[in-house]
C-alpha cells in the first residue's frame, strides 16, 4: 500500500523526544475550554487520551496503523477494496470532529490511497476541522508507522516499533494538497529531525 519493502536495519534510538510546533499551535487553539471531538487514526495511547481530555476534548480511536500494518502480519494489499473494507470497519459512524490526527500514516500510503482516506474523512469534518499530518523528509523511514505520544504541550515522544527501514516517498506540499482535496494547508513546520508537520483545514468542498 506504500512504497517498497523494508531493507536495512534502522539506526539511532528507538524512542526519542522532539519538539512539535504544530502541537503547540493546536494546544493554544484548544485551550479555550470549549468541548471538542478528536479523531485519532493512530493506536490507543493512554497519555494522549488523557492529554486531550485535559483540554476538554473527547477522543475516538480508529487505529488504522494496526489494521494496515500489523506487526508480524501481512500488509494490506493496495487494492482499493481492501482499504475500503478496513475504513468501513475501523472508522466510527459519521459525525463532525474538530481535529483529526493522522500522525505519519500518509508516509506509508500511495497517493491514491491517501486520497481515498481523505475522501472518507470528509464525513467527519466540518468547515475549519484541523488535520495533523507528519511527513518524512528523509530518504528512509521506519518500516511501520511510529507511535507518537504527547509528552507535554510542545513535545512528542517518537516510539519506533520496527528495526527496519524502507524508502520514504517524501511527499511535497503540492502532492499532499492534490490527494487531500477539500483540506487546505494552513500551517507547515519543517523540523530538524526530518519531519515536516502539516496542519490542514477543511474548507467544506
Amino acid at each position: 500500500m506504500g512504497p517498497s519493502s523494508p531493507s536495512s536495519p534502522a539506526t539511532g534510538e528507538e524512542t526519542s523526544h522532539h519538539q512539535s510546533l504544530a502541537l503547540g499551535l493546536l494546544v493554544r487553539r484548544l485551550s479555550d475550554g470549549r468541548r471538542r471531538r478528536v479523531l485519532d487514526l493512530g493506536p490507543a495511547i493512554g497519555a494522549n487520551v488523557a492529554f486531550f481530555a485535559s483540554l476538554s476534548c473527547r477522543v475516538h480511536i480508529a487505529d488504522l496503523h494496526q489494521s494496515l500494518f500489523p506487526p508480524g502480519g501481512p500488509r494490506v494489499r493496495s487494492e482499493a477494496r481492501a482499504l475500503e473494507d478496513i475504513l468501513d470497519r475501523d472508522l466510527p459512524p459519521a459525525e463532525p470532529f474538530e481535529l483529526i490526527l493522522t500522525w505519519d500514516l500518509f508516509n506509508y500510503l500511495e497517493p491514491k490511497n491517501i486520497a481515498a482516506v481523505a475522501q472518507r474523512l470528509k464525513a467527519f469534518s466540518q468547515v475549519g476541522t484541523s488535520l495533523l499530518a507528519l511527513i518524512s523528509t528523509r530518504k528512509e523511514l521506519p518500516d511501520r508507522p511510529t507511535r507518537f505520544e504527547v509528552h507535554d504541550s510542545q513535545h512528542l515522544i517518537y516510539d519506533v516499533e520496527s528495526p527496519l527501514l524502507r524508502p520514504a516517498p517524501r511527499y511535497k506540499e503540492p502532492e499532499l494538497s492534490r490527494a487531500l482535496a477539500g483540506f487546505e494547508v494552513e500551517s507547515s513546520f519543517l523540523l530538524r529531525n526530518g519531519i515536516q508537520e502539516y496542519l490542514f483545514s477543511y474548507s467544506g468542498c
